[in-house]
C-alpha cells in the first residue's frame, strides 16, 4: 500500500504450510531505509 509518499510492506513471519521463517529484521531494515513501514503477521 502506498500513501502520501510512504508505503507499507506486509509479510508473514512463518508460512503455515512450508514452515519457512522470513528474515524479519532484514525486511524491516530494507523497508525503513526506503522510508516505509513493516507489518508482520506473527
Amino acid at each position: 500500500a502506498k500513501r502520501d509518499g510512504g508505503f507499507l510492506v506486509c509479510i508473514m513471519f512463518a508460512n503455515n504450510e512450508t514452515g519457512v521463517i522470513q528474515p524479519v529484521r532484514e525486511a524491516a531494515d530494507i523497508a525503513h531505509d526506503a522510508g516505509g513501514l513493516l507489518f508482520v503477521d506473527a
